[in-house]
């Protein structure tokens, strides 16, 4: 099981290798209230988790991508609607894990042989590199 904290939204989210949850956090009293609707499955042998820097995207990386059909992409999550999408970025083989840059513009998300450059507003594949591994 993983844990993140969303210190600008103040989201906790806990994520295991299938299902995702939201809590609302009140760090004046340190209540968690749950986000009705948002302990479900959103894909299968998830390996990493991570928020934009804004608190508005979640990249919740599953080697089969975050739908049913396996389609090698990251979607677009909303932090209390999860398949209330704006998009997916898409990699075209399995992706493993994924960060936004500090100014949440881009996503970089690797396979296991390329780190790919990904636009977070567009979707749009920027680029990749080879990693040699």
């Amino acid at each position: 099981m993983r844990i993140e904290y969303d210190p600008v939204l103040d989201h906790v989210f806990l994520a295991t290798e299938s299902n995702l949850a939201t809590f609302d956090f009140d760090p004046g009293t340190n209540a968690l209230t749950f986000v009705p609707g948002t302990d479900i499955g959103v894909g299968s042998a998830c390996t990493d988790f991570t928020t934009s820097p804004d608190g508005t995207r979640i990249a919740y990386s599953c080697p089969n991508g975050n739908r049913s059909t396996q389609d090698f992409s990251i979607v677009d999550m909303a932090p209390d609607q999860y398949f209330n999408s704006d998009g997916e970025w898409f990699l075209g083989s399995s992706p493993v894990s994924a960060t936004f840059n500090k100014a949440g513009t881009n996503l970089l998300a690797p396979d296991k042989a390329k780190l790919f450059l990904l636009a977070v507003v567009t979707h749009i594949f920027s680029g990749a590199i080879e990693l040699g591994l």
